[in-house]
């Protein structure tokens, strides 16, 4: 019987695998193999409108990403999502975690597999943070 791997994972799906990936090795005192990040700022800088509606949708819908872009409008659900994780990660250096919402539901159909893992592995080290090309590693 051949097995047949469906490589169905999303640039959402690819960053946030990343997300949790980095925080593991941040955890294990492994941060330096961490690639640094993208160029920041620019045509995709987040305004204080636009945060403040973040705030708003993230008060409301807490994790689920795509009612929070509704909120926003004018933010991809990358956009968002990154701009989550920087956001919750200036809260822990603050000393405000307790105001992170918790994680939604994980598993499932959007589970991760040792072989997608691997592939990921192969497209951040040959990509870096270029999230796109890692997706079509992954996929």
């Amino acid at each position: 019987e051949v097995v047949k791997v469906v490589r169905t994972k999303t640039l959402l799906q690819v960053h946030s695998h990343a997300e949790g990936y980095f925080n593991r090795l941040q955890r294990e005192g492994k941060g330096h193999l961490i690639p640094p990040p993208g160029k920041g700022g620019g045509v995709n800088a987040w305004t204080a409108e636009e945060h403040d509606r973040f705030l708003v949708g993230l008060s409301t819908h807490g994790r689920e990403w795509p009612e929070v872009v509704k909120v926003v409008r004018t933010k991809t659900l990358l956009q968002v999502h990154s701009h989550a994780e920087g956001y919750f990660n200036r809260l822990q250096r603050e000393g405000k975690g307790h105001l992170i919402p918790p994680p939604g539901k994980g598993g499932g159909v959007n589970a991760w597999t040792a072989e997608e893992h691997d592939r990921f592995l192969v497209g951040l080290s040959t990509h870096g943070r270029e999230w796109p090309e890692v997706v079509k590693v992954v996929r």
